[in-house]
């Protein structure tokens, strides 16, 4: 069974909600559904995103991330090895705060310039221009 599948269904039946729900709000049928569950099917990023919003959860609750470590998250039945990630959750954390960081660092210069031209404006209107 893939562990993805294998959570959502956890997580389904402990909220107490169908199969035939999920399959409406997903706009799937019951057997998909059901194959998703047993691992024959496996969910997109998207599916992933609506799945945590139906089971009022976190794709990460999907995933199995524990203290920001990525475990085992799909087996490929056609190859026979399980994928496993790393510190995923953390590289994306550390790429956002320098994303930040560099957001930062630009909303400063733009201040600077703002007061720079707002400088210039106070020059310029110490001079008067005739036709």
């Amino acid at each position: 069974m893939n562990p993805i599948g294998q959570k959502i269904k956890e997580i389904r039946k402990d909220k107490g909600i169908t199969q035939e729900y999920v399959a409406l709000k997903l706009g799937k049928q019951r057997e998909w559904v059901i194959d998703l569950e047993g691992g024959l099917k496996d969910p997109t990023v998207s599916v992933l995103n609506n799945m945590a919003d139906i089971l009022e959860c976190s794709v990460d609750d999907f995933l199995m991330i524990k203290d920001g470590h990525l475990q085992v998250v799909s087996q490929s039945s056609h190859i026979g090895y399980y994928y496993q990630g790393g510190d995923v959750k953390h590289d994306h954390t550390e790429l956002l705060a320098e994303k930040d960081k560099r957001i930062e660092e630009k909303d400063v210069t733009i201040k600077l310039l703002f007061s720079e031209i707002e400088k210039l404006k106070e020059e310029l209107s110490k001079f008067t221009f005739q036709k």
